[in-house]
């Protein structure tokens, strides 16, 4: 199998056999007015999506399979009440890639003008395109992001922003999102679903800095051992 695996599993989630599957299912399982169709799909392509950011390469032998038993894992959580999806937006933790920063070069170090600094972003860069070499946009949003977290002045004036109150943490997503090509999920009167998409999306971007700093981390601490 390739590395496109993930891909073809999206790919199939989106066709038309993949949105009769998802309303097959919301039938079968009698929870068609507590979800739609395009909300079951969105989550069942986050799930994917977050599998692809894996270190371990993600390879199926079969995406219709593969994408079925996702769509009928979450069908079955909803049907017993341990798995709950919500149109709004997600209510997003501030602050985690500056706690893990700051864990890692020190709360007094400076950012991109200290050497100690560019350092370790120059290799949790590379860690980030190691991980997600099989989803560019992802590479494209994550790089974005953490330029942003390092130089808060690069994000470029015409790129989207959240309304006024937003977290540090959304103020750098959205542009990064929007920035790895995503620019449809910023028109006007977006429908639940790619409301929806769109929290996932900046969920995935952040999720894939996150985990660079915390792989980081993980090296530090191993070569101190």
């Amino acid at each position: 199998m390739t590395n496109n695996s993930g891909q073809a599993v999206l790919d199939w989630l989106n066709s038309s056999k993949g949105k009769d599957c998802a309303r097959t299912l919301l039938y079968r399982y009698r929870i068609g007015r507590r979800i739609s169709a395009e909300d079951l799909i969105a989550e069942a392509q986050f799930n994917v999506w977050k599998r692809t950011l894996s270190a371990v390469p993600f390879e199926v032998d079969s995406a219709p399979a593969y994408a079925t038993t996702v769509l009928k894992n979450i069908v079955l959580e909803l049907n017993s009440g341990q798995h709950d999806i919500s149109i709004d937006e997600i209510d997003y933790e501030t602050g985690f890639v500056d706690a893990a920063f700051d864990q890692i070069i020190g709360e007094n170090s400076m950012r991109s003008t200290g050497t100690l600094g560019v350092k370790v972003i120059d290799e949790i860069r590379v860690l980030i395109e190691e991980a997600t070499i099989s989803r560019p946009w992802v590479t494209s949003g994550a790089l974005s992001y953490l330029t942003m977290f390092m130089e808060p002045e690069s994000k470029p004036s015409h790129t989207p922003s959240p309304q006024s109150g937003a977290t540090p943490d959304q103020a750098r997503s959205w542009p990064a999102l929007w920035l790895s090509g995503a620019k449809s999920l910023f028109c006007k009167d977006l429908t639940a679903a790619q409301l929806r998409m769109r929290s996932r999306k900046n969920l995935i971007i952040r999720e894939a800095v996150s985990g660079a700093f915390a792989r980081y981390q993980s090296k530090v601490e191993g070569q101190n051992d």
